[in-house]
């Protein structure tokens, strides 16, 4: 069988930075924001199209509600994943606000 080993030392210099850890969204917060969404549309009476999207632009969720367009099952997604991927870490220059 094959063994598997470890070592409680640290992968990187003490005096190096560590690996950057970022947050992601796991299926009980997709099904959060995709109810809190759909709350939100009902009450405003919107047939609409929910998408999430993670940082990389993948669909993780998908709602239409009863009315939606049928091509709102696309383009929804395809705005999720724009906005995604058009999103910006550091502080957005005057620029690209003026451009938004």
């Amino acid at each position: 069988g094959g063994q598997l080993a470890y070592s409680a030392k640290p992968l990187f210099h003490p005096q190096e930075k560590p690996l950057i850890t970022k947050s992601v969204l796991v299926a009980a917060d997709v099904k959060r924001i995709l109810a809190a969404a759909e709350a939100e549309a009902q009450k405003n009476n919107w047939a609409v199209t929910i998408a999430v999207a993670d940082d990389g632009g993948h669909l993780l969720g998908l709602v239409r509600l009863d009315g939606a367009a049928p091509s709102s099952a696309y383009i929804a997604p395809a705005k999720a994943r724009t906005s995604a991927l058009g999103r910006r870490v550091e502080k957005p220059s005057r620029a690209w606000l003026e451009r938004v």
